[in-house]
């Protein structure tokens, strides 16, 4: 048994962990292979719409039209070409014998969509973009070059534009006919020199806006970006394709508007938290590129703060990844495209710093007419075209670095893992056992707990509901002064006792996690009174003051729960009470903001020490053992009052000196509301004139306090001692107006009796009157059939209320 879940976990986990390990090989060996198939070609091509698609299509069309022109079948060749351009792509065809150095076929769609076949195709196809793919005849042993096919596909948009250049700058580029320019050598992927060539982002754009300029490029080599500025400033070159703008600068060149922008960074070691600001770190050290505007930016802004100069980015990046400085300050761009290529896992970007880099084209000031020349140029360039020749650029070549260090970590900490696991998991199985073994033990206490409670309840609440009610009859007797004062003891010991059984009974509940709240519109200033006079003879016993303080902010009426809100109030000023030899009671009630209500009860008693304090909400505690024998009490009144203040979202604590007093503060979330007052009713016994009521209770003594309780409402009462007889009597008495049911009874119950009477009697109110008064009895006595329940001891104003509501 124990290896099953070991065994289970074998079946899963490690399975699982191999299928990853082989997935994790197998997606490397693929990246790295198709990394390296990537093609690095930087040579300048027209830009494209959809190259995949043109170039799929020029292939079918080139090697469809073999069969013609291996037959010398030009006419339907025509015809071919003519189901070609159906194809929304294709603006033009040209097919030309490389031998002869002829056009065979020049077509175009004119503005209606109409294919025009022609000898030479209309200038503007020249500024188009175009696909050429030879069309060649494969025979056994040989390929026969047929010729050679051209599409010419949808122009971007830039094509489309004119650019109006004015007289005195036509004669300006016609003079000139050489523009020089300089540019950062090692800037990928903006700008590089490589094999002598000018490629990069920069190149690519500068090749498109001067294509129809009629001037050459002419490139003037440089090892630095400062030897590139310094020749400029010299005047032996006339154009920086891509520069920022700074004060010094603009002293020798003018700039464009920018055409680039990109975000400043910073590449640190990986795992260095992100920061957005130098300020958060200027006890480090940074490196940028000599000469690059950034120095002169940060110099200034920040000139305690060390920053050197490098000739490169990856210079700069390598003394980062030593540890020479801390970070490598550039564009977002640039810093990622070097950091894929040569320093992938070692090096991150972990900071963005204000501000944007915005990059221009500069031309030297001797030359102010290349400025505006430029500014109108690189209105051909949109969205659409930077994006495309971004793409081609920051798409680099990763260098594939074949370590597998990182795979064997992986198995070693996977195995580590897998080994610790199987212990552990064989030891919470152990554990688990034993804990359900204790869970089994605590579920079968709590069970005990709860049944001996119900039957504590219930056989403590029948004694106690003879003492209150026939305590209740004899003081509406005639009574000498001495004898009322000893029934009335007895009548209030009666009820001190119910309020312990009950705080237990709470206490059990709240515990369990099974005590209910019942919201509704309440008066607070009834409760209030109602505490008061629950404390009143205590109060002229001991002749305390008791001083009311009320806001008068506060409202008449509140929606809660006001037996808790009662409970809560009068636990705590009986224990003021109680603990108060001489002196006073304060009790503070305010309204303060967002529905919450605050409670202050001070006292002048015995107070408590720090020790005290920290264990007077906990159960079953007193102040000390000495306090506890002499005030009496469980100790439950105020762990009680906390649980609830609590439960309904509220707070309460207290402070205390020794010998001085206590005050004890809570507040309640409760919302104020409108209620129709109600004249109050005169506490006299009401009229049941005419109406039959039948009392079902096995106990005389019960039997004889209802009688006594209902002796001067004029109700006809009939009483009987077994649901049997209860049974009997409503079917030969259907008049019955109302059943007064106990429950436990012998042989038949009360549940038992009611769901008899129910099946041929649905009408006649049933009420409940029982010591059972869990909300699980509450809840089955509903199911039975029953329309209320009242617990014994009986209070005598709701047994009046609940008769007059169902008859």
């Amino acid at each position: 048994m124990r290896r099953r879940p070991l065994l289970r976990f074998a079946y899963t986990f490690i399975p699982a962990l191999i299928t990853v390990l082989i997935y994790l090989l197998i997606d490397f060996s693929i990246k790295k292979y198709l990394l390296e198939q990537t093609p690095n070609d930087k040579t300048y091509t027209s830009l494209t719409i959809n190259t995949n698609n043109i170039q799929k299509t020029a292939e079918i069309i080139a090697k469809s039209s073999v069969i013609y022109l291996s037959n010398f079948a030009i006419e339907g060749l025509k015809e071919k070409i003519e189901l070609d351009f159906q194809n929304n792509l294709i603006s033009a065809i040209e097919i030309k014998d490389i031998y002869l150095n002829e056009n065979l076929i020049s077509a175009y769609k004119d503005e209606n969509n109409q294919v025009i076949f022609t000898n030479q195709l209309p200038e503007k196809y020249k500024h188009y973009s175009f696909i050429k793919e030879d069309i060649i005849e494969k025979k056994e042993y040989t390929y026969n070059n047929l010729g050679e096919l051209t599409i010419y596909y949808n122009a971007p948009s830039f094509y489309k534009k004119d650019i109006i250049l004015t007289e005195e700058e036509k004669n300006f580029l016609k003079e000139k006919a050489v523009l020089n320019i300089c540019v950062a050598p090692n800037w990928t992927p903006f700008e590089k020199i490589e094999d002598g060539q000018f490629i990069g982002i920069s190149a690519d754009i500068l090749k498109i806006i001067t294509k129809d300029l009629n001037v050459k490029i002419k490139l003037i080599h440089t090892n630095t970006w400062e030897e590139s500025l310094l020749k400029i400033k010299e005047k032996r070159c006339d154009i920086l394709p891509l520069a920022a703008t700074t004060q010094s600068r603009q002293e020798y060149l003018n700039f464009t508007k920018p055409y680039i922008t990109a975000n400043i960074v910073v590449a640190t070691r990986v795992n260095v938290p992100f920061f957005d600001s130098i300020n958060s770190i200027k006890d480090k050290s940074f490196a940028v590129l000599r000469s690059h505007f950034l120095y002169e930016t940060l110099k200034t802004k920040y000139p305690k703060v060390d920053i050197i100069e490098v000739d490169s980015v990856e210079e700069g990046l390598s003394k980062v990844e030593t540890g020479e400085v801390f970070g490598f300050i550039d564009n977002s761009i640039v810093i990622n495209h070097i950091i894929q290529k040569n320093f992938i896992g070692s090096l991150a970007v972990s900071g963005k710093l204000n501000g944007e880099m915005h990059l221009s084209i500069a031309s030297s000031k001797e030359f102010p007419l290349l400025n505006s020349i430029f500014e109108k140029l690189l209105t051909l360039i949109d969205e659409n075209i930077k994006e495309e020749v971004f793409n081609r650029w920051v798409k680099t070549n990763f260098q594939i670095k074949t370590d597998y260090t990182l795979v064997w970590q992986l198995f070693v900490i996977s195995l580590i893992i897998i080994l610790i696991t199987l212990y552990w998991n064989r030891k919470l199985s152990i554990l688990n056992k034993q804990l359900q073994k204790e869970r089994n033990k605590a579920y079968e206490a709590t069970k005990a707990k709860a049944k001996f409670l119900a039957n504590m309840s219930h056989e403590i609440r029948t004694p106690m509901n003879s003492i209150i009610g026939m305590s209740h009859l004899v003081l509406e007797t005639d009574l000498k002064k001495e004898q009322k004062e000893y029934v009335e003891k007895i009548d209030k010991s009666a009820n001190s006792l119910l309020r312990i059984i009950n705080d237990i009974l709470d206490f059990s509940k709240i515990e369990a996690g099974k005590i209910e709240f019942h919201n509704a519109p309440f008066s607070l200033r009834e409760v209030i009174s109602d505490c008061i006079d629950y404390i009143d003879l205590d109060l002229e016993e001991k002749e305390l003051e008791f001083i009311l303080e009320y806001d008068e902010k506060l409202s008449e009426y509140y929606y809660g729960d006001k037996l808790r809100v009662s409970q809560v109030l009068t636990n705590i000023l009986h224990n003021a009470v109680k603990f108060t030899n001489e002196g006073f009671i304060r009790l503070k009630i305010l309204q303060k903001k967002d529905n919450k209500i605050y409670f202050e009860i001070e006292d002048s008693g015995i107070g408590l020490n720090k020790n005290e304090e920290k264990k007077i909400f906990e159960s079953f505690s007193q102040g000390d053992l000495s306090t506890s024998k002499k005030y009496e009490g469980t100790g439950l009144g105020l762990a009680i009052s906390k649980d609830l203040v609590n439960l309904m979202n509220g707070k309460i604590w207290l402070k205390s000196q020794k010998n001085r007093g206590t005050t004890f503060f809570f507040e309640l979330e409760l919302k104020n509301c409108e209620k129709e007052v109600k004249e109050i009713e005169k506490k006299v016994k009401p009229d049941f004139s005419n109406k039959t009521i039948l009392l079902v209770e096995d106990n005389k003594l019960n039997q004889q306090i209802i009688a006594g309780l209902l002796k001067d409402t004029n109700a006809t009462l009939k009483i009987v001692s077994k649901g049997e007889d209860a049974i009997k009597i409503i079917r030969k008495e259907p008049s019955i107006n109302i059943i007064l049911m106990d429950i436990q009874m012998p042989k038949l119950d009360g549940y038992e009796t009611t769901k008899i009477i129910r099946e041929y009697n649905k009408k006649v109110p049933i009420i409940a009157l029982t010591a059972n008064s869990y909300d699980e009895d509450i809840q089955k006595s509903h199911e039975c059939g029953m329309n209320a329940h009242l617990k014994k001891p009986i209070e005598i104003e709701n047994l009046y209320l609940t008769i007059k509501k169902y008859i």
